[in-house]
């Protein structure tokens, strides 16, 4: 595995449980290389001096499994070593601005993202919103070109059977490519960040965050945030900071039903209408 003879390690942290996607950790001494070990046996080692990564599986795991962590929290963390900001998010376009949606993993925004991209608006990320400052406007930046679901949500959207290619063998979720016209590929100026939100509610509802709370909220959905070291959590706030101050956040308060989509979708456009066009 990776990092297993590159330094002494001395901070380890325990599988929180093995049947979710939460790596083992190990720090080196010299505090320049991470290692992240996953249950199901793929491991990730970060210098991160040099910006590198190295990654390998053990038999019993497969490219599949390295590939679908690697674009992912991985590509997150990564991303962050350069000084780019990560959501775990998923992002639209609307009227030439991205929309985004973010949440903790199995929430629904992708499912959202889908539903969105059948009422004609193409998707610029799934699962990693990369954020750029510049000027007064915050840039969301597209990622790969594909939507990753969970049967129920692939089922629900009626996405048929190019939808239900398996994303690891092995694993419940499937995986469907976009198409040229269903996907944006440039950057968006970002518009709005919503904070799904599943369950307690019997019907959509829009819950707006003042800057101070947003910045924190914002911060509870960026990417192996456990890993920063105080530079990088310090550049980290301020990035949020800006983004919190030029972007409006409101949390979305959605019922645990995915017949709620089509409901979520009708709050959504109301309230962007009502915000008035992109600047």
């Amino acid at each position: 595995a990776p990092g297993a003879d590159a330094a002494p390690w001395a901070h380890r942290h325990a599988f929180p449980d093995a049947d979710r996607d939460d790596p083992r950790i190990l720090r080196s001494q010299d505090g320049q290389r991470i290692t992240l070990r996953y249950a199901f046996g793929v491991s990730f080692l970060i210098d991160l001096a040099a910006r590198r990564i190295e990654g390998g599986w053990t038999p019993e795991a497969s490219r599949e499994h390295a590939e679908a962590m690697l674009v992912g929290p991985i590509l997150g963390f990564y991303l962050r070593l350069r000084g780019v900001t990560c959501l775990h998010a998923s992002a639209i376009a609307v009227d030439g601005a991205a929309v985004a949606f973010a949440a903790p993993s199995g929430t629904g925004k992708s499912t959202l993202a889908g539903h969105l991209l059948a009422r004609g608006h193409p998707i610029l990320s799934d699962d990693v919103l990369a954020l750029q400052l510049e000027k007064e406007a915050v840039l969301a930046l597209p990622s790969h070109a594909r939507l990753r679901l969970w049967p129920d949500a692939v089922e629900a959207l009626a996405l048929g059977e190019d939808a239900r290619h398996e994303l690891v063998p092995g694993w419940d979720k499937r995986y469907r490519d976009l198409g040229a016209a269903e996907r944006i590929d440039v950057p968006l100026p970002l518009r709005i960040v919503y904070l799904l939100e599943r369950g307690g509610t019997d019907a959509p509802q829009l819950v707006p965050v003042d800057a101070p709370m947003a910045v924190a909220r914002l911060a509870a959905h960026t990417y192996r945030n456990e890993l920063l070291d105080h530079a990088m959590r310090r550049d980290e706030f301020l990035v949020l900071a800006e983004v919190a101050r030029r972007v409006p956040v409101v949390r979305l308060l959605a019922p645990d039903d995915l017949a709620a989509l089509e409901a979520l979708a009708a709050v959504i456009a109301a309230d962007l209408a009502e915000r008035g066009p992109a600047v």
